[in-house]
């Protein structure tokens, strides 16, 4: 650099001499730009060496069972679940029990006005007993030969028939009371008090509650994979943590070809049905596929990144530790855990909480982690099935 100053006298040694002095100045205001930028790199390299360690939480690669799982929703049903009704004409008198209640066999439902009902078997008794008093007086008749015998055979049969039109009314006259046919549960009213009633009209809704059940409806292309006595998962939104495993007890012979699903029972033991009503939503998870012995990873653990995973995990370096970024390979994932089928080893520290922003090489200084993710197993495939009660 060279500072030009031109003296206000012309004189060839003075100007040269200024040229002189002036890249003198040059050099030193260059040199003193240059000593804070190079003061300040230095200072920021030995401040990021010194900087401080990043916490985070880790947890070790464990092995464990895992397990692939589809999932479907749908509600309970009773499988011993009866509409009751009366063959008798008249008016509902009353109902003796309240919807939900439980009650024995034989416990009185309704009342229902069974009057004709009750005339009427009380009409043909007298016709029966009318007839059999003219049996007696024919009889002696006709074996003396003064009646012919077809007499007698038509008296027979009239007394056939008004003893038969005498039990059903009397049966009639009986379906004035409602009674429930075995321990159960009044689940609706289908008529009013007040109300006339016919022959096979519907009165009421009862069940058997500690028989229940659910049919799921599943894809099609899962059917490969289950069978009578696979294993499921139940758990019900009105028990909060309720979770009962059991078995499937019924796959449909038959698939519907316009949804592509098959239906899938799956039965609740009676000893587990407390708490439950026909009615109630439930979900299912279907064990399809299992592997005993895997190693797994918190999922929370793992990074994105387009179709690349990977985790930070730590090294030692001298007495410090740093994170590393590792590529991995996934396989199930379900609860809280990710199945790791390349890329760690057991034992392995990764990093759970405090990874997003973390930089390959950092240093760390690791805690547990504080809040484990939830003990489970399996890959939940996304929720595309439902299903319905029986």
């Amino acid at each position: 650099m060279e500072l030009l100053v031109e003296p206000a006298a012309s004189n060839g040694k003075r100007t040269a001499s200024t040229r002189v002095r002036g890249a003198l100045l040059g050099l030193l205001l260059l040199a003193a730009c240059s000593k804070p930028a190079d003061d300040a790199a230095k200072a920021a390299a030995e401040g990021s060496a010194a900087a401080a360690p990043v916490p985070v939480e880790v947890a070790k690669v464990a092995r464990g069972a895992m397990e692939q799982v589809v999932t479907a929703t749908a509600t309970l049903a009773s499988d011993a679940s009866v509409t009751l009704s009366t063959m008798a004409s008249g008016t509902l008198l009353s109902f003796e029990v309240e919807e939900g209640a439980s009650v024995a066999k034989g416990a009185l439902l309704a009342r229902v006005d069974a009057q004709d009902a009750a005339m009427a078997a009380e009409e043909a008794g007298r016709l029966q007993a009318q007839l059999e008093r003219e049996l007696v007086r024919v009889r002696p008749l006709v074996e003396k030969g003064f009646v012919a015998r077809q007499i007698l055979t038509e008296l027979e049969a009239r007394l056939s028939s008004a003893a038969s039109a005498r039990a059903r009314a009397g049966l009639r006259a009986g379906d004035g009371e409602i009674r429930a046919p075995f321990d159960g549960l009044l689940l609706r009213r289908e008529a009013q008090a007040g109300a006339l009633v016919t022959p096979g009209m519907p009165i009421c809704q009862f069940a058997d509650p500690k028989a229940l059940s659910a049919r799921f409806l599943l894809p099609e292309r899962w059917l490969q994979s289950l069978k009578v006595g696979s294993k499921v998962r139940l758990r019900a939104d009105a028990r909060t943590g309720w979770e009962l495993e059991t078995t499937v007890s019924r796959i449909d012979a038959t698939v519907d070809a316009s949804t592509g699903t098959a239906g899938i029972q799956v039965a609740i033991p009676a000893d587990q049905t407390e708490g439950l009503r026909p009615g109630m939503f439930v979900r299912a998870e279907f064990v399809v596929d299992a592997h005993a012995d895997s190693l797994r990873i918190p999922a929370r653990a793992v990074l994105y990144r387009g179709q690349e995973t990977s985790v930070f995990i730590l090294r030692a370096k001298g007495k410090e530790s740093v994170a590393e970024r590792q590529a991995i390979k996934l396989g199930f994932e379900y609860r809280g855990f990710v199945e790791v089928t390349s890329g760690l080893s057991e034992g392995t520290e990764v990093v759970v909480v405090g990874q997003s922003g973390l930089d390959a090489g950092a240093k760390v200084v690791a805690h547990a982690e504080a809040a484990p993710a939830t003990a489970g197993s399996g890959a939940a495939v996304p929720a595309e099935a439902s299903g319905a009660g029986r």
